[in-house]
């Protein structure tokens, strides 16, 4: 997997269009957060898989993205990379979705409250 910034803004807009959910935000406020948002593509087609990045929320460092389904391998290993990244802040992130829940477990997150979860830092 090859982790990157935005390489197209329209194959961005129209993946955020077909892949995100009510609570992502949109296209401008991600891309506008330019070291904090990280895509994630495919190591032969160079297909994007999948984009996380990170946001405030009553000063809590959250983290979100979205996938191309059946994905969670990938998105687990960008969820990992991503807290590599940022390995001396403490990172939160809330989903409703079950699979996301797992994810984010699979990728070293503790569930705090039924929504919430977080990756303690170091």
């Amino acid at each position: 997997m090859i982790v990157d910034r935005c390489r197209d803004v329209n194959e961005f807009e129209k993946f955020h269009s077909k892949y995100a959910n009510e609570a992502i935000h949109d296209v401008s406020s991600i891309l506008s957060n330019w070291d904090y948002h990280f895509c994630f593509y495919d190591d032969n087609n160079k297909e994007l898989l999948a984009c996380a990045y990170l946001h405030d929320e009553d000063g809590k460092i959250m983290l979100s993205g979205f996938a191309k389904p059946k994905q969670m391998n990938n998105v687990i290993d960008g969820i990992k990379w991503v807290s590599d990244f940022m390995k001396k802040d403490v990172l939160f992130s809330r989903t409703t979705k079950k699979p996301a829940k797992l994810v984010l477990l699979r990728s070293g997150f503790i569930k705090i409250d039924n929504d919430l979860f977080v990756r303690k830092a170091g």
